[in-house]
């Protein structure tokens, strides 16, 4: 047994203790494995930089009140940026040695395990939480916007009425949106109701929008609604796809 000096208090201890008495450094702190080396936290490849660890709680309180507190739709890109940029924090905060280490240190670090759990509560259930936001967000707009959903498309033809199932598509604003019906079920009606949509109550240009198809038939129906009755000059076109066995 030795007598070595914590490197966080800097008081004797044994080399051979669990955690210093005087602070509650975990052991990995302060002795390498087969070795005498002192380490300090910011060294060890788990304990990562605590000044870094509190910006970081900081920055993601913030980030969260701004990705859920704007009523918008969240889409997958941007929820996927956002736990991208937090998830490697989860490996971190999860080591049973850093939460004791924040347990006995917050005072010096200037964030305490209760914060060190909520964050890490908050990214398991982030995901979930975005389809909630998400699923509540269609509901409500279904709702304020009940009465314009329902002569949305009466330019076009005042008995045209969108289901609920179009709404919903209208409503999405995600980054892909595919829609899935036979012959006859509305994909024309709904991708027209979906740009009125974004020039109307989402703000986008009609210059902004291209709007595509694979027959001549759809695109003309398409031109004749938005272009002419509905007054919006998107630009659309025919594209011609080629299969080479």
């Amino acid at each position: 047994m030795a007598i070595i000096a914590c490197p966080e208090c800097c008081n004797k201890i044994s080399d051979r203790a669990e955690i210093c008495p005087h602070c509650g450094l975990p052991r990995r702190f302060f002795t390498l494995p087969n070795a005498s080396t002192v380490v300090t936290p910011s060294q060890d490849k788990f304990s990562g930089d605590y000044k870094s660890i509190k910006a970081m709680l900081i920055a993601f309180s913030n980030d969260w009140r701004s990705i859920f507190g704007a009523k918008k739709y969240i889409a997958r890109s941007e929820a996927k940026d956002f736990f991208d940029k937090y998830s490697k924090y989860t490996t971190i905060l999860n080591e049973p040695m850093v939460h004791e280490y924040i347990r006995s240190n917050s005072a010096t670090i200037g964030f305490t395990v209760v914060q060190a759990q909520k964050f890490l509560n908050l990214m398991t259930r982030f995901l979930p939480l975005v389809q909630e936001h998400n699923d509540m967000f269609i509901e409500e707009k279904l709702v304020s916007e009940k009465d314009y959903f329902d002569s949305i498309l009466k330019l076009v033809d005042p008995n045209v009425k969108l289901d609920d199932e179009q709404r919903r598509a209208v409503v999405m604003d995600e980054d892909y949106c595919l829609i899935v019906a036979g012959a006859g079920a509305g994909k024309t009606t709904t991708m027209a109701a979906k740009v009125k949509y974004l020039v109307e109550k989402e703000g986008v240009a009609p210059s902004d929008i291209m709007v595509i198809s694979y027959t001549n038939k759809a695109i003309d129906e398409l031109r004749d609604r938005i272009n002419k009755k509905l007054n919006m000059r998107c630009y659309s076109k025919v594209v011609i796809a080629v299969c080479i066995l």
